[in-house]
């Protein structure tokens, strides 16, 4: 996952990026990337396993990407945010895919 050009939240000019991950509705099924600090260009490479999930309603889901600037005094600033409709995405529901 990669962001660009990300908004500076932090005094310094950059930011210190994550995303938070959930399958919606279900808003139980939340995951967190590591936070990428000082950039604004952050890449991640993580994969994240949503346990418990039957594969075959994934199609039926919608992925919820939510970057946040992480601070460690104050509460986290929101980046932006993308819902991704699963069933748009090729692959989905297959052993393999997404």
């Amino acid at each position: 996952m990669v962001a660009k050009e990300l908004p500076a939240k932090d005094l310094s000019g950059t930011s210190d990026p994550y995303v938070r991950v959930m399958l919606l509705p279900d808003k139980k099924h939340k995951l967190e990337t590591k936070i990428k600090r000082r950039t604004l260009h952050p890449k991640w490479h993580e994969t994240f396993y949503f346990e418990e999930f039957p594969i075959q309603k994934l199609n039926s889901r919608v992925l919820h990407l939510h970057v946040f600037d992480y601070d460690r005094f104050s509460r986290d600033d929101s980046i932006g945010e993308v819902h991704i409709p699963l069933c748009q995405v090729g692959g989905v529901g297959a052993v393999g895919g997404v």
